[in-house]
């Protein structure tokens, strides 16, 4: 029934199955999903679909009313996916969600 609505699976997992630094990355990323982002949005068009954690940085900080926090929340907010597994860092690669 939820997939036929929103074309995602869903797949009901417990607190068992899930790794730690999952837990942590997520965990890690919760308060940044308060921060707006939409005036980074158009910025976006002009990144390649895989990049580091450290280059999605320099590239938001060239726009003058961005921080740090703003790069943070675009992960958060899941403009990027990126493999929980390992904790998140500058040399993590991410992965631009297109549309």
């Amino acid at each position: 029934m939820i997939y036929q609505h929103n074309r995602n699976e869903l797949m009901l997992v417990s607190e068992l199955d899930l790794d730690s630094k999952i837990i942590s990355n997520y965990e890690l990323l919760k308060p940044y999903k308060q921060i707006d982002v939409g005036f980074i949005i158009p910025l976006l068009d002009s990144l390649p679909k895989k990049l580091t954690l450290k280059r999605l940085e320099s590239h938001i900080s060239k726009h003058p009313n961005s921080t740090r926090a703003h790069v943070w929340a675009l992960i958060a907010h899941q403009f990027f996916d990126f493999d929980a597994r390992f904790n998140l860092g500058p040399n993590t690669l991410l992965m631009r969600r297109l549309g």
